[in-house]
C-alpha cells in the first residue's frame, strides 16, 4: 500500500514534541521566503532531531564564499542566533556556484551538513562538517572518488535498513557516484550509473529519496527521457540487496501506465526525501 510522501521539514521528529516539531517547521518556512526576497541564497535546512533545534544554512551576503547558519533551538536554555561556518577550523570555502544538504545521520547519531568546496586550485570537492562541532572532512579524497561536476546538486540521506549513510553527485565524467558510510569500512565510492548500466547524465540535477524499502535516484540522459537508478536497502521482509539497477522511467510509463507504477516489480513507494530543502546559489 503507498504511503503518504512525507516532507523532510514537515514531518513530525523522533525527538521534538508535536508542537515544537510544528512550529520550527513553520519558522523554517518563513525564514526560506523572506531570505529569498533578501537575496540570501539559503542552501540547506535542517531539523535536527538529535539535538532539538533548526539549522538554516546560507549563503553569506557580506563574506564571499562563506556558508553561515542560523539556528534556533526546539526547547530548552540555548538561545537562539546565527555563526559563520566555513572559513574557521579548517573548514573550506564554498565552492562557486555551491549546493548544500543538511541532515541526520542516525547511523553514527550526529547531525552534518555537505556542500560543495572549492580547492586552491578553483576545483570543487565534496566536503562534509559532522557532529555539532562542525568538524571537517573531504569526502572526495577520503573516498577516493570522482571528482563533481561544476554545480552539481547533491541528494543525501541515511538508510537505516542498509546501515550507510548516502551521498549522490554528479561527477565530471557526467556519470551518479555515490558515497557511502558503513561502519568499519570507512567513506567509499562507487559509479552507479556504470553499475547499473545507465547513461550519462545530461546536466546537474538529480533529485532521489530513501523509499521504504529501497534508494532511488532520478535524472536526464540525453534522450530527454527520466531515468532512475535505484537498489533494494534489504529492510526485514524485503528483497534482498541485489545490486544497482537502472529504469527508463518515462518509457516505463508509456501507454497509459498506471500513476505511481514505475515499471519495475515493486510499489513505488515513498516515505523520506532527500533530506533537506536545498537550493543552488550563484555568488
Amino acid at each position: 500500500m503507498s504511503q503518504p510522501y512525507s516532507h523532510p521539514e514537515l514531518h513530525l521528529g523522533r525527538s521534538l514534541t508535536a508542537g515544537a516539531s510544528v512550529a520550527l517547521s513553520a519558522l523554517a518556512l518563513l525564514l526560506h521566503s523572506a531570505m529569498a526576497r533578501a537575496g540570501t541564497p539559503v542552501l540547506a535546512i535542517n531539523e535536527d532531531e538529535i539535538n532539538n533545534s533548526l539549522n538554516v544554512f546560507y549563503a553569506s551576503a557580506a563574506v564571499h564564499d562563506t556558508l553561515e547558519e542560523i539556528y534556533v533551538p526546539g526547547s530548552g536554555p540555548n538561545p537562539s542566533g546565527f555563526k559563520r561556518v566555513t572559513g574557521l577550523s579548517g573548514r573550506p570555502s564554498l565552492a562557486s556556484p555551491s549546493f548544500a544538504i543538511s541532515y541526520d545521520d542516525y547511523i553514527l547519531g550526529h547531525p552534518q551538513v555537505i556542500y560543495l568546496a572549492q580547492s586552491a586550485q578553483g576545483t570543487p570537492y565534496i566536503e562534509q562538517l559532522w557532529n555539532t562541532s562542525m568538524t571537517p572532512l573531504d569526502l572526495t579524497s577520503s573516498a577516493h572518488a570522482q571528482p563533481p561536476a561544476e554545480g552539481t546538486t547533491l541528494v543525501g540521506y541515511d538508510d537505516e535498513c542498509a546501515g550507510t549513510d548516502n551521498v549522490f553527485f554528479v561527477g565530471s565524467d557526467q556519470h551518479i557516484h555515490h558515497l557511502y558510510y558503513k561502519s568499519k569500512h570507512g567513506w567509499v565510492s562507487e559509479d552507479v550509473t556504470k553499475l547499473s548500466g545507465g547513461g550519462k547524465v545530461e546536466g546537474i540535477e538529480i533529485a532521489g529519496h530513501e523509499a521504504l524499502a529501497s534508494e532511488e535516484v532520478f535524472y536526464l540522459e540525453a534522450d530527454g527521457h527520466v531515468h532512475e537508478l535505484w537498489r533494494w536497502s534489504g529492510c526485514p521482509h524485503e528483497p534482498g540487496f541485489d545490486g544497482w539497477h537502472h529504469t527508463d522511467v518515462t518509457l516505463a510509463n508509456a501507454n497509459g501506465a498506471p500513476a505511481g507504477w514505475d515499471g519495475i516489480a515493486r510499489p513505488a513507494r515513498c516515505s523520506e526525501s532527500s533530506s533537506s530543502l536545498v537550493r543552488s546559489a550563484n555568488f
